[in-house]
């Protein structure tokens, strides 16, 4: 249900503009669809006030079947400006789309937190919830594609509406999300005073390391810095929409799995910062693999490799990270602490993805991924530090 609305924004309206655009100008305005994820304290404090005055013994589910209903009707308006493209539509529908779409995965995250307290639990949690989150990236990517080669664009967005309206029938009839948070630690009603002492308790009593910040920002540049552009630069080079399903978008996504059991095994032979140093050190690597693309030409067998490949370790990565972060966030505000990690790791890629667009849109794709290879072996450097 988290991988909808997210996927949608990071994949499915970016191959939609590409396949009609193709001009990395619009891949600029997309990035800052991102901009409601980095809101999510702001989004916390609506929902700190109604679970405590409206809606507390079913909290959880009410807020996302409410979320995930407002979405449902921005994709059907937004699939009415797909054809003809209309980008400045498909963009308001697409903010507001963020907006709920953050707040469900603030419930969402902060539910999987709660229900984590030991350390193997939480990897196996979270090693569940990234296959559903990636399940769902498979169906609004690849499904989409597939739709829209043998109909439209329009129908493809049909088609998630009633995905994600499936969804919904099942969180009613699931008896889980019947439970709610507990507030009992809450030693203050103002939910300014709550989020003042969190930031406190993180920065001061807990003294969360600048280098956290540091690793999260150089995660985002490692891992989305070239993947944001490949949609543009794989059109560039010829693809149609049925290739890039069967190639980037289809195959790629067992192998985002796959990497997902690699990570997975590799905590137990390796600390998680070691971990996350070695990936980081392998993708920098995999990525010269795109100049090799981008000299040779339109290639089905280069493309099915790169797409393996690339989603092997993109689902390594993605497991790693989000346990690096899951462990700052348990605390008695677990939400409130997930949405401050969430929305500064968000901004992150915001930050990323609008300067992947404007560099892409100013040199030509060697350049573009020789540059993109660079600032990511510095980014790995990171890793290094500290080295306790």
């Amino acid at each position: 249900m988290s991988g909808i609305p997210y996927f949608w924004i990071s994949l499915t309206l970016p191959l939609c503009i590409a396949n009609q655009a193709k001009q990395a100008e619009y891949f600029k305005g997309l990035s800052i669809l991102f901009l409601p994820y980095v809101f999510k304290p702001l989004f916390a404090a609506v929902l700190h006030i109604l679970e405590k005055l409206l809606i507390r013994h079913h909290f959880i589910k009410y807020s996302v079947l409410s979320a995930q209903a407002v979405i449902v009707f921005c994709l059907y308006q937004s699939a009415q400006y797909t054809n003809p493209f209309q980008f400045e539509k498909l963009w308001m529908f697409g903010i507001i789309i963020a907006c709920f779409g953050a707040i469900q995965d603030i419930v969402s995250e902060g539910y999987r937190i709660e229900i984590s307290k030991t350390c193997s639990f939480s990897v196996r949690n979270l090693f569940g919830n990234q296959t559903g989150f990636r399940i769902a990236g498979f169906f609004v990517s690849s499904g989409a594609l597939g739709i829209a080669h043998y109909g439209s664009w329009k129908i493809s967005s049909y088609v998630i509406m009633i995905g994600l309206m499936i969804s919904m029938i099942v969180i009613m009839m699931d008896p889980l999300f019947s439970v709610s948070f507990s507030t009992k630690d809450l030693k203050l009603q103002s939910y300014w005073c709550a989020l003042k002492d969190e930031f406190k308790d993180m920065f001061f009593q807990n003294r969360i390391p600048f280098w956290v910040f540091i690793h999260l920002f150089s995660y985002k540049v490692i891992d989305a810095f070239i993947r944001w552009i490949l949609p543009l630069f794989l059109y560039s080079q010829g693809y149609s929409n049925i290739e890039l399903m069967y190639a980037d978008k289809g195959m790629g996504w067992i192998g985002f799995l796959l990497g997902g059991f690699f990570a997975h095994k590799s905590l137990q032979y390796a600390s998680l910062k070691q971990s996350l140093l070695g990936w980081g050190i392998v993708q920098t690597v995999g990525y010269s693999t795109y100049l090799l693309q981008w000299n040779t030409g339109k290639h089905m067998g280069l493309i099915f490799f790169n797409a393996f490949i690339h989603q092997i370790l993109s689902g390594s990565g993605n497991i790693l990270i989000w346990i690096y972060i899951s462990n700052y966030c348990r605390s008695s505000h677990t939400m409130m602490r997930y949405s401050i990690i969430s929305a500064y790791f968000t901004l992150d890629r915001l930050c990323v993805v609008w300067c992947a667009s404007w560099l892409y849109g100013n040199t030509n794709p060697g350049l573009f991924f020789v540059l993109g290879i660079l600032f990511s072996a510095c980014s790995v450097l990171t890793f290094l530090y500290p080295k306790k």
